[in-house]
């Protein structure tokens, strides 16, 4: 196991090679703008006047290019990303929101009109469509009425749009990916289980739309019945996981060697979240059990095991937060902290360590954004630091990626 000496010369070595592309856009998952999360919390944590410079100047440029993309409406990569940024900040007491208060009306009014045409076109996607702008709406403090509006609008559409797989059962097919997937089956949607895009995301969505007393009863009813349906596809044919990444209609399944993962965008790590999130928030045993399970499983998995189904080019991709070791070892360690499991601890690290040994050898093809960069790998590396150091810094930079196991509201 990597000692705390080891973790800071990587983080170092990482905060060195960060670079911000300069590309006029907003993007909170993948650009510039969530390079800023990490070096916000680098700042923190080592009370750095270089990167916390690097942040503010950050921030400072994406106010200045905000009313160009003040109707680009995804999440991932426009105004709703930035508005989440801010009011997270300000939560925290970092900044105080350069957006005023007659913008704010302004950009949720449009944000509400956005939802509503997500829905016409079945988008509820995390990056993409509804859910992610209720992902704003949900760190407000206090719900305003269009964000209340907003949100009951979301969970009214997936009651409205979930199919009954049997009366104990439903799923929502994912329309976005699918029509982008090359390899899609001709004229078919699927179902998708994963966090990214999936069933996973809207459970961990209903379960804090539960938390802030929104609709409560329908959404306790669809977390219930959509955690059974994914917990129904539980299928030995996809050893050493155990679940697929994509459903057909009538549970017809891709390959296994195309259908399976150890990641946080797809595969069994995100339905493990997702059923530890409803079994917390429904007080539901049964479902904490089948998470803790789930992740036992996952635990056992290490990379010589991971074989076909998961690419590796010896390059920053290999390690990123999206599909590589370092998510991995984020979730772990969730999963580890709300278990008290040692063993999914143990996973945290084993998947730490390989991140820290391959930045050393692996190519950097990536140095800008959470998502697949130089910044996520380094946000997971910063959490291990401050628990190493019992830092009471509490720095919740993962909403966004819908990995937050806590139960309180902030």
């Amino acid at each position: 196991m990597n000692t705390l000496q080891d973790i800071l010369f990587a983080v170092d070595h990482i905060q060195t090679h960060i670079e911000e592309r300069n590309d006029g856009y907003i993007e909170i998952l993948s650009g510039d703008l969530s390079n800023l999360l990490f070096f916000l919390y680098h700042s923190q944590l080592f009370q750095n006047a270089v990167t916390e410079d690097r942040a503010l100047k950050l921030i400072e440029n994406h106010i200045d290019l905000a009313n160009e993309h003040i109707y680009n409406m995804k999440f991932a990569y426009g105004y709703p990303g930035l508005m989440w940024l801010m009011t997270f900040l300000e939560n925290n007491k970092i900044i105080n929101s350069p957006i005023s208060e007659s913008t704010t009306v302004y950009v949720e009014n449009l944000f509400l009109k956005s939802i509503q045409t997500n829905q016409k076109d079945k988008i509820y996607d995390l990056f993409y469509g509804a859910i992610g702008k209720c992902i704003y709406f949900l760190e407000c403090e206090e719900l305003s009425k269009i964000g209340r509006q907003a949100i009951e609008s979301t969970v009214n559409y997936l009651n409205s749009s979930k199919i009954f797989i049997d009366n104990n059962k439903i799923s929502w097919l994912d329309y976005y990916t699918s029509n982008h997937d090359k390899t899609k089956r001709e004229n078919k949607e699927y179902f998708n289980t994963g966090l990214s895009h999936g069933v996973s995301s809207i459970i961990m969505f209903l379960c804090e739309c539960v938390k802030k007393n929104v609709l409560t009863n329908i959404c306790e009813q669809l977390i219930i019945k959509a955690s059974n349906w994914l917990l129904s596809l539980i299928d030995d044919s996809f050893h050493p996981l155990m679940f697929p990444c994509k459903v057909l209609i009538g549970n017809d399944l891709y390959p296994a060697e195309f259908n399976r993962k150890l990641a946080w965008c797809y595969g069994d790590l995100g339905i493990a979240l997702a059923l530890a999130k409803a079994g917390s928030v429904l007080r539901n045993q049964n479902y904490l059990n089948q998470s803790l399970n789930i992740s036992l499983n996952a635990a056992k998995i290490t990379r010589s095991k991971l074989g076909s189904f998961i690419n590796f080019n010896n390059d920053t991709s290999d390690l990123c937060f999206c599909h590589g070791s370092s998510g991995n070892s984020h979730i772990f360690r969730e999963l580890g902290k709300f278990f008290n499991n040692e063993t999914l601890t143990n996973a945290a690290n084993y998947w730490l360590d390989y991140t820290i040994k391959a930045l050393n050898k692996n190519k950097i093809t990536e140095t800008c954004g959470i998502l697949e960069g130089l910044p996520g790998i380094g946000i997971v590396l910063l959490d291990q630091v401050a628990s190493l150091q019992s830092s009471t810094i509490n720095f919740t930079w993962n909403k966004p990626f819908l990995t937050s196991l806590t139960i309180n509201n902030r």
